[in-house]
């Protein structure tokens, strides 16, 4: 018995909307994927300390509390030493220049 020619020709049409959308999707579709934020982000993020590391997780800056309490920015060069803090003392906003050894080398006020 003869297949009838409506199914191969079907058959044929299926195959290549099926074989057609494959090929499209591989020549045209964006791969990229983006990173979105959650759909209700937090308004507040509490913290005693923010540290940023770089991809080997090394120190390169920290947004924390002093000893006493006082918020301070500190800066860390490619060794991990702090070598620039901004703070807050008790008169006021100060900013801190240190060396390799973490001398301070320039202070303001």
């Amino acid at each position: 018995m003869k297949p009838k020619p409506y199914r191969l020709i079907t058959a044929a049409f299926l195959l290549g909307l099926l074989l057609g959308g494959a090929a499209f999707d591989r020549v045209f579709n964006d791969r990229t994927v983006y990173a979105r934020g959650p759909s209700d982000p937090a308004k507040v993020i509490a913290a005693e300390q923010f540290l940023l590391v770089d991809k080997d997780g090394r120190p390169k800056a920290k947004l924390g509390l002093w000893p006493n309490g006082r918020p301070g920015l500190f800066v860390y060069d490619a060794d991990g030493i702090p070598r620039t803090s901004f703070n807050v003392v008790a008169d006021g906003p100060k900013i801190t220049l240190m060396d390799k050894d973490g001398k301070i080398i320039w202070s303001a006020p």
